[in-house]
């Protein structure tokens, strides 16, 4: 009897030896810090790009995004005017 025939499917053997290869490697212990990296929620740089949105939101869409559309975007809403320039930079920062 083949020693895979105690873990059943093809499936169950696969699952295993994945498992088994993260374990060794390291690597689902770098898959986890990844997701924890990931969750949501506000960050200290956040706040801080947020804090200076509201002040200059042109600046707040550039240190999140760079010059891009969206920074040419809320240079037109601040132009037009300064509070949907602020509704538009908060919201580029909080969506990520």
């Amino acid at each position: 009897m083949p020693p895979f025939r105690v873990f059943g499917t093809a499936q169950n053997r696969r699952a295993w030896w994945s498992n088994m290869k993260d374990d060794l490697t390291g690597w689902r212990a770098d898959r986890v810090a990844a997701r924890a990296s990931q969750r949501k929620g506000v960050r200290p740089l956040d706040l801080l790009r947020i804090i200076i949105a509201i002040i200059l939101p042109p600046l707040g869409v550039f240190l999140q995004e760079g010059i891009g559309k969206h920074f040419w975007i809320n240079i037109l809403l601040t132009l037009l005017g300064y509070i949907p320039g602020i509704i538009h930079a908060v919201w580029i920062i909080a969506k990520r």
